[in-house]
């Protein structure tokens, strides 16, 4: 598996992140991965009519859409521009 790749953040505005201590080096699903093994019961989404899902519950369905994106690559349709 390949490193992630931020392709909408600049160089130099994830440089001036880092530094100011905004951003830190944990990805995403690193940081959900975190949750998940300390307060995985803990509400990680809030829809705006009350509807949640726990941490828990978001990595669940996470790991449901990465094993289809794997099992499936051949059914996907191409981007087009």
């Amino acid at each position: 598996m390949s490193a992630l790749v931020d392709v909408v953040t600049s160089d130099a505005r994830r440089v001036g992140y880092l530094a100011s201590g905004a951003w830190d080096g944990v990805t995403l699903p690193a940081r959900i991965a975190m949750h998940v093994s300390r307060i995985p019961e803990s509400r990680a989404v809030i829809a705006d009519d009350g509807a949640h899902l726990t941490y828990a519950e978001l990595w669940d369905r996470a790991l449901r859409v990465a094993g289809f994106l794997a099992a499936e690559p051949s059914s996907w349709a191409p981007l087009s521009r």
